[in-house]
C-alpha cells in the first residue's frame, strides 16, 4: 500500500502527518498482526491476519488474509463499522483523498485488474492487463496512470491514464518503458502532468528512447534518441 511508511497516526502515514502532536502510532507485524501504540509505549494488538494496512482520518483500509479488502473506522483502540469492499484482492496500490485504487490478478504474467474505491461508493472495474508494478497517481488522487499489455523483453507498454468518473481509460502512447515515469521525482503527478520516455531500439548494448511531455491532453517530443546505458 501507499504511502509505504510503515507507521501510520489516526490520520495518516507519519511522514506526511502534519499535525504537532498525535495520540496513537499504528504498525503492521510480519506475523500479520495490527498494533496501536499509545504514547506511553504501551501497545495492544486490534487485528491479525492483516497483509497490508493504511489509515486517513480514522478510516482504515486494509486487506486479510482471505484477500478481502476492508473499511473500518478506528480511534485509538477501538475498531467499528468494520466491512468487507471487495473480495479476492491481490493488492492495494494506494490510498488517499479518500480513493483506494487496488487489483486482482490471477496469474500475475497477464497482468491484472484494476479498481478503484471511492469512499462512500460503489468499487469501479477500471482495466484489464494491468502492470501493477509502477503506477503514478495526481496530487488530489482522482487520476491515475499506468501500462497495460507490459512486454517484459522491452520493459514497455501501453501507456493508459483513467480520472474517476471517466467512462473509460484513456491511451497516451505504446512503447513506454517500465520505471520513466517522472514529476519532480515524487509519485504524485502535478497538474495531470507527466514526463515519459518511449522505447526505440537497441544499439551497441544502449538501449535507444524518445522522450515525451504529457500535458493532461496531449503528448510533445522534446528529446530524441537519447541513448541509456
Amino acid at each position: 500500500m501507499t504511502p509505504q511508511y510503515g507507521i501510520y497516526t489516526e490520520n495518516t502515514a507519519v511522514a506526511i502527518d502534519s499535525a504537532d502532536s498525535f495520540s496513537e502510532l499504528y504498525t503492521l507485524t510480519a506475523d500479520g498482526e495490527l498494533y496501536c501504540i499509545d504514547p506511553e509505549g504501551e501497545k495492544e494488538e486490534i487485528l491479525s491476519d492483516v497483509t497490508d494496512f493504511g489509515i486517513e482520518d480514522h478510516i482504515l483500509y486494509y486487506l486479510d488474509t482471505d484477500e478481502q479488502l476492508r473499511r473500518a473506522e478506528v480511534s485509538g483502540t477501538e475498531i467499528t463499522n468494520d466491512e468487507k469492499i471487495a473480495k479476492n484482492v491481490s493488492g492495494i496500490l494506494n490510498h488517499l483523498n479518500g480513493y483506494v485504487y487496488f487489483y486482482k490478478a490471477e496469474d500475475s504474467e497477464d497482468g491484472a485488474d484494476l479498481y478503484v474505491y471511492k469512499e462512500g461508493k460503489n468499487q469501479l472495474h477500471i482495466a484489464s492487463d494491468v502492470y501493477t508494478n509502477y503506477t503514478r497517481y495526481t496530487e488530489d488522487q482522482k487520476t491515475i496512470f499506468y501500462l497495460k499489455d507490459y512486454d517484459s523483453d522491452t520493459m514497455a507498454g501501453k501507456l493508459y491514464s483513467y480520472s474517476y468518473g471517466d467512462k473509460e481509460d484513456q491511451k497516451i502512447a505504446s512503447e513506454v518503458r517500465y520505471g520513466s515515469f517522472y514529476s519532480s521525482g515524487i509519485r504524485y503527478i502535478d497538474e495531470h502532468s507527466l514526463i515519459y520516455r518511449k522505447y526505440q531500439y537497441e544499439e551497441d548494448g544502449t538501449t535507444v528512447y524518445d522522450w515525451y511531455y504529457y500535458n493532461g491532453r496531449k503528448s510533445d517530443k522534446f528529446a530524441k534518441e537519447v541513448h541509456f546505458n
